[in-house]
């Protein structure tokens, strides 16, 4: 029996897994504020499954280290020493949470994934990458070989901005451009609010301004941000070459490629590419709230451990 879990900034969500798939009507969520820490979370779930795990699997959103992991919007740490001893786990696995993700790709169906562009050719090559837009930024190259997932690490959030990127933002936002120096700065949930406030003068958080549709600041910025998003992806498929997909996570990716600003990202990423050969990339996002949990179950728990 694996204990796997999600834990992000605010939420987690805990399950019991078995033979890989997550065992049904197992998963529970939690308010990461009404716990003083992952262990007393922990301690609770299991309390009310009434299993003891042979292994314990958790993806973080956050850096994650050989047997310590901490989350980067929350005061939480992870210790897998710790861990084992406290619940008796022969194996414990700390991954990023966009690592899982990778591992979860083939456990998505059709209702775990949203269309963006492309998808008639997915499937098709053996490079996929999982790009988060977020509470941060962040990718995870995954290599499918032999029937295995190779999920490879990252930090691409705290590369600077590439000038393809820079540039329109400094002839839309001017002076205030200068706050935008790496990628997160811009692909993340404050980026996409700071953007939003620079753009309309309006405050709040993005989704209470976005809901606004009807009106043409906010159509306009929405448009505008969906194409830097274009740009993005298109420097990411030179980079990573995935020709089995693009996949796109978290809540300001899914807000902005499911609106009508799909359209301007499609118009940035199909732009002409300086190679000699058609690279299609079919993109996704991923719509499934288990998809984190999926990959969790599906990873080789004493290899990451």
């Amino acid at each position: 029996m694996r204990l796997i879990a999600d834990v992000g900034g605010t939420n987690t969500r805990m399950a019991l897994s078995a033979a890989g798939e997550v065992l049904p009507g197992t998963v529970r969520s939690f308010v990461n504020r009404d716990f003083p820490d992952f262990e007393t979370l922990l301690r609770d779930f299991l309390t009310m499954a009434g299993e003891r795990p042979d292994e314990i699997v958790v993806a973080i959103a956050g850096p994650v280290n050989p047997g310590r992991a901490r989350l980067t919007n929350h005061d939480w740490s992870f210790d897998a020493r710790a861990l084992s001893a406290g619940f008796g786990a022969r194996h414990v696995a700390f991954v990023n949470d966009l690592k899982a993700l990778g591992h979860a790709l083939p456990a998505l169906d059709a209702e775990g994934l949203i269309p963006v562009g492309h998808t008639g050719g997915a499937g098709r090559g053996s490079q996929s990458l999982v790009a988060g837009i977020g509470t941060g930024f962040n990718v995870s190259p995954v290599l499918w070989t032999g029937g295995t997932a190779q999920c490879l690490r990252s930090e691409h959030g705290h590369l600077a901005l590439p000038d393809d990127v820079a540039t329109p933002l400094r002839a839309e936002l001017g002076e205030r451009a200068g706050h935008f120096e790496t990628v997160e700065d811009v692909f993340s949930g404050s980026g996409l609010a700071r953007i939003l406030a620079a753009m309309t003068g309006r405050s709040g958080l993005p989704a209470e301004i976005l809901a606004d549709e009807a009106a043409a600041d906010v159509q306009q910025a929405r448009a505008f941000y969906a194409g830097l998003i274009g740009r993005l992806a298109r420097n990411l498929k030179l980079a990573f070459m995935p020709d089995a997909g693009l996949y796109f996570s978290g809540s300001v990716a899914r807000a902005i490629l499911t609106s009508p600003a799909r359209a301007d990202f499609l118009r940035e990423y199909d732009r002409a590419i300086p190679l000699e050969f058609d690279l299609v990339t079919p993109i996704w996002i991923i719509r499934d709230d288990s998809a984190a949990l999926k990959g969790c179950a599906r990873l080789d728990a004493a290899r990451e451990a």
